[in-house]
């Protein structure tokens, strides 16, 4: 939101918001990276978000993960909210 109404404050987006997306795209696995270091998994909503943070560039990263996910894993559910990004595996059978 700060970008979108172009604050100068609280803090430096840009400048923390890249270095966020660059520490994210460390942790890149098969279907995205996760949302928490103890586990693989991610919110879908989240990852997307995540990606938004970023540049163009950032964003389509994220958007590329999905459509993989969407179009390798077996399941053919539209989307689950929340996945394994190592696997694409549904967690918990789907949403939660």
């Amino acid at each position: 939101w700060q970008r979108i109404l172009r604050l100068k404050k609280p803090f430096a987006y840009d400048e923390i918001a890249s270095r966020e997306v660059a520490f994210y795209s460390s942790k890149l696995n098969t279907y995205g990276f996760p949302m928490d270091p103890r586990h693989t998994y991610v919110k879908l909503d989240w990852f997307t978000w995540a990606g938004a943070m970023g540049t163009d560039k950032d964003f389509l990263l994220v958007v590329d993960n999905i459509f993989r996910y969407a179009n390798e894993t077996v399941d053919r559910n539209p989307l689950t909210d929340l996945y394994y990004t190592d696997s694409g595996r549904q967690t918990f059978g789907g949403f939660i």
